[in-house]
């Protein structure tokens, strides 16, 4: 009797904690239905509305006709996509990064005017890739997307006012990655609603908020720190890929008392900071410089030496861009700066006058050096090495990787081969041409390949593509 009774009490108990869930899970279905409602009601949040970000240009409304999304890059110009790739097959010898600027600037061919004056039978190409509005962190972006793959020589790097423009709640390190979460696809047919719900789209914001919030906020869309570590992070990631980074300050012609009013408008607090906020940004290129020995032209401080008069002649009346005249004064300080500090030949080509100036080292490579087969790649023997010479650049990277070598060697004495290649007859030496450079020039490129220890009695060596089959081969009998 008393086990049905507990029973009975078992089971009540279970029916009571089932309706009391029961009840719970309604309450909160419809307390989540009343809100979601409520917010649509009201249209709250507006759906897939990235926050805003306050820059001098482009507007909102050219936005829509002149520039594209990039969940990346925020923005780019139109036919900016088709601009990157052919850039990243030509290879330029420079590229020039920037804001507007850059953009719309001329130095760029300026600088390519006093170069082919001065050097006729200089091989310079340059890609300007400034896009209006960016700061530093779009340029950042930018450099390891778009422009590494490009392999130039050199970039500039010229940002610095777009970074101290006030934003409108996020900067633009923020603003980026809400925009990635909201295009990024969903992973399922239910994470499709979820998104698509407004109270999902709150939790979404209150989220963000929140962490802004309690992180380090800045009212700039990049603080200093960042713009200094924007720029750090540029120059050392350009040399790590063998591209020289060229800092550039931005120069203004903004005096205190003589600032544009319309700046305090949307880009300004305050007009009586402009001049100083610039001043540190300024100074933070140079410190970046300093400390990362990296090349600097330090266009704010030359152009703040010049009398107002000439800087009424090179600014435009915003005092930021520059006019025709300022360009060509932009490009003469650059092309100084680069033959002053002895980096003008790194990034310009002079073929006839670099295979003068390599030829006597090319003979000292050679020297005492047999040629046995001229091929696509020339096949010297130097001792017991083979020395590959392939006229023109070395390529090689992860980007264009040169077309893999093989190396077969017949030894005399067959018992001299390893005991996993006895069955083959030979050794098997294929090697990148990457792997063992002895020199790279301008001109040509050489890779030393060492040979066995022990007396060969020919060898088989060229090239092959995968899915191609050998592109050549010669063998060379001793």
């Amino acid at each position: 009797m008393s086990t049905e009774s507990t029973e009975a009490r078992t089971d009540s108990r279970a029916r009571r904690t089932m309706r009391l869930i029961g009840y719970n899970l309604l309450t909160t279905i419809v307390l989540l239905v009343s809100i979601e409602l409520g917010l649509r009601l009201f249209q709250l949040p507006t759906p897939a509305t990235p926050p805003r970000i306050e820059f001098g240009s482009p507007m909102p409304s050219e936005l829509e006709g002149f520039y594209a999304a990039d969940s990346d890059l925020l923005w780019v110009y139109a036919d900016y996509a088709e601009q990157v790739a052919a850039a990243q097959r030509t290879h330029p010898s420079i590229v020039f990064m920037g804001d507007s600027c850059t953009q719309w600037g001329r130095y760029d061919e300026a600088l390519q005017s006093i170069i082919k004056a001065r050097n006729p039978d200089a091989l310079f190409t340059f890609e300007n890739v400034g896009v209006t509005g960016w700061s530093s962190w779009q340029g950042l972006q930018q450099l390891q997307r778009d422009v590494l793959p490009m392999r130039p020589k050199a970039v500039t790097i010229y940002f610095g006012w777009n970074d101290h423009w006030i934003n409108f709640g996020f900067e633009d390190k923020h603003a980026a990655r809400f925009i990635r979460q909201r295009e990024s696809p969903p992973g399922s047919p239910g994470d499709a609603l979820l998104s698509r719900l407004r109270t999902t789209q709150l939790a979404e914001r209150t989220l963000l908020a929140a962490t802004d919030f309690f992180a380090d906020h800045s009212p700039l869309r990049v603080s200093l720190d960042d713009f200094d570590a924007n720029l750090r992070q540029m120059v050392r990631i350009a040399r790590e890929h063998g591209i020289m980074p060229i800092l550039l300050t931005a120069p203004t012609s903004h005096r205190p008392g003589r600032e544009p009013a319309y700046l305090a408008t949307r880009w300004v607090a305050d007009l009586e900071d402009l001049v100083p906020l610039h001043q540190r940004y300024a100074d933070a290129v140079r410190r970046v410089a300093t400390e990362e020995n990296a090349p600097l032209v330090d266009l704010h401080r030359e152009f703040d030496q010049l009398p107002q008069q000439e800087l009424d002649r090179f600014f435009r009346k915003d005092g930021i861009h520059l006019t025709i005249e300022g360009d060509r004064k932009i490009a003469e300080l650059i092309d100084q700066h680069l033959v002053r500090a002895g980096l003008f030949w790194r990034i310009v080509d002079d073929e006839p006058r670099s295979r003068a100036l390599e030829e006597p080292r090319f003979q000292e490579v050679i020297e005492g050096a047999r040629l046995l087969a001229s091929n696509r790649v020339d096949v010297w023997l130097d001792g017991n090495r083979l020395l590959y010479v392939k006229e023109g650049r070395c390529v090689g990277s992860t980007e264009e990787p040169e077309e893999p070598f093989f190396l077969h060697v017949v030894p005399l004495h067959p018992s001299d081969l390893p005991e996993s290649r006895k069955e083959f007859g030979y050794d098997n030496l294929d090697f990148d041409m990457a792997d063992d450079r002895l020199w790279l020039g301008v001109s040509r490129c050489v890779v030393a390949k060492r040979l066995p220890d022990y007396a060969a009695a020919s060898i088989r060596t060229g090239q092959f593509a995968e899915g191609s089959g050998r592109l050549w081969e010669e063998e060379i009998r001793f």
